[in-house]
């Protein structure tokens, strides 16, 4: 990464790399200084090549290996599979390493803009760039990886969440109810009670609840830590109803699950998605007046900026409070 200073009247630019010496040279010229700049970079990468033979590896290889032993063994639903599989369709994944521009990762975001949401696309650059990290500083692969950070990520407007009422709730639930499988009545009532989210959900077991002591646990959530649950008396009377005490609470695939809830939510007119509920557990949390520390000990968040993304305080519940307090 090349830097750039005016000292003296004149201009001195300087090239660091990780591992290695920093290299300074000095110019009459801004020009002369950033045209020197670009021209060491671009030999040092070239420099950084391994061959193996007559070829190197591609970004296909990247991809592959990547969610074999990344993707694979973090608990999650199958969203990073799909996006692996987006982009291992598209031209740029026949590209060897050293060839990967970032034009090349420009044109693939351009033409997912076309198809999918912003926000969408910006999930699929994190995956790709989490990846070619992972291929570069891991396992030693050829990767132009400072060029192709500086990427242009699509611009998401930022949307406040609405909260569900209890109105909104009652209706997705009645809509649950009169599907054959219950397990997406159960969800519901399980992850607004205890702001579990839906793959934590899937994979809950009956040897990780302990309706005695109230509680359950969460052996491996997205972000790889275990927590215990405490169970609310919603939780324990969803709980308590069932008739299973062995295998999966909720039995049901993901792509049925997924299903169920597109058909539940359009027959009942509501507009949020799961995850949503998630969001309006955790508001919940704190309107009941629990603590900071306790609301990250039932939400499994590691970090407060993580866990006020999730909490959304009512603003006419606020304003009440306002209006009865006394200045």
């Amino acid at each position: 990464m090349a830097t750039f200073r005016k000292r003296n009247g004149k201009w001195q630019v300087q090239i660091r790399r990780t591992g290695e010496h920093a290299v300074t040279r000095t110019f009459t010229l801004k020009a002369d200084a950033a045209a020197w700049a670009r021209s060491a970079e671009l030999a040092a990468e070239a420099s950084d090549v391994p061959k193996q033979g007559n070829c190197t590896y591609s970004l296909d290889d990247v991809l592959q290996r990547y969610e074999k032993e990344v993707v694979q063994g973090r608990e999650s639903d199958s969203s990073e599979d799909f996006m692996i599989r987006v982009m291992r369709r598209d031209p740029m994944a026949s590209k060897p390493l050293h060839l990967l521009s970032t034009t090349d990762v420009a044109a693939y975001r351009d033409a997912r803009l076309k198809v999918s949401k912003p926000s969408s696309v910006v999930r699929h650059l994190r995956l790709l760039l989490h990846a070619l990290k992972v291929a570069k500083q891991e396992w030693g692969w050829p990767v132009k990886l400072d060029d192709i950070r500086r990427i242009r990520m699509p611009k998401v407007a930022i949307k406040p969440v609405a909260r569900i009422s209890e109105s909104e709730f009652e209706r997705i639930c009645e809509a649950s109810r009169r599907l054959k499988n219950p397990a997406l009545r159960i969800s519901l009532e399980l992850a607004i009670s205890t702001c579990m989210r839906r793959g934590e959900i899937l994979r809950l077991d009956w040897s990780d609840i302990d309706l005695g002591a109230r509680r359950l646990l969460i052996r491996s959530a997205k972000n790889g830590h275990p927590r215990m649950v405490p169970l609310s008396p919603q939780a324990m009377t969803v709980l308590g109803s069932l008739p299973h005490r062995e295998g999966p609470v909720v039995q049901i695939t993901l792509v049925a699950f997924k299903l169920a809830f597109a058909r539940a939510r359009k027959s009942s007119g509501v507009t949020f998605r799961f995850h949503d509920l998630r969001h309006e557990a955790i508001s919940r949390l704190f309107e009941m007046g629990l603590t900071v520390p306790e609301a990250q000990l039932v939400s499994g968040h590691r970090t407060l900026s993580q866990l006020g993304r999730y909490s959304h305080p009512d603003v006419q519940r606020i304003a009440g409070k306002l209006e009865s307090s006394r200045w």
